[in-house]
């Protein structure tokens, strides 16, 4: 009987454990309401943001397209995220009186398949709905930039 209450006690340890635990990760990895298409605003240097936005996009290996610093507009190509989705980012940067409002548009696409020969192969692109959570840790990893440069 007393070994049964230790592995009882051991059995509620582990799962107040695994319990706590989970709860941590997620606060850690805190995720967004958002609808996609949200701005931030900085307040920094118009310089500095465009220069955080473009590092942001090369860490995260995207290959910019098209970027015009003036007009505040970054494109970039398309990137594999798997081996049936892909991403595609836009940024645009407004200068206001002494803010910069950023916003993130994600292009998701998913691979349609046709079958040929019994085998499934790529036949199409899908685009997907944006959801807002991609976006937001861009502007995460963007607001982290800035102000580590302070």
């Amino acid at each position: 009987m007393k070994r049964l209450s230790i592995s009882l006690k051991m059995v509620f340890m582990l799962l107040l454990m695994l319990a706590t635990t989970g709860c941590y990760y997620r606060l850690l990895h805190k995720s967004y309401d958002m609808p996609p298409g949200v701005p931030r605003l900085f307040n920094e240097n118009y310089d500095k943001v465009w220069d955080a936005v473009v590092n942001t996009l090369n860490e995260r290996g995207f290959v910019i397209n098209q970027m015009r610093k003036e007009e505040g507009y970054i494109d970039t190509k398309n990137r594999k995220e798997g081996a049936y989705n892909r991403e595609r980012i836009s940024v645009r940067l407004v200068k206001m009186d002494s803010e910069v409002k950023v916003t993130v548009q994600d292009y998701e696409e998913y691979a349609g398949f046709s079958f040929i020969n019994n085998k499934a192969v790529v036949s199409h692109w899908k685009e997907g709905e944006p959801s807002g959570l991609y976006q937001q840790r861009i502007l995460d990893d963007i607001e982290k930039k800035l102000r580590r440069s302070k």
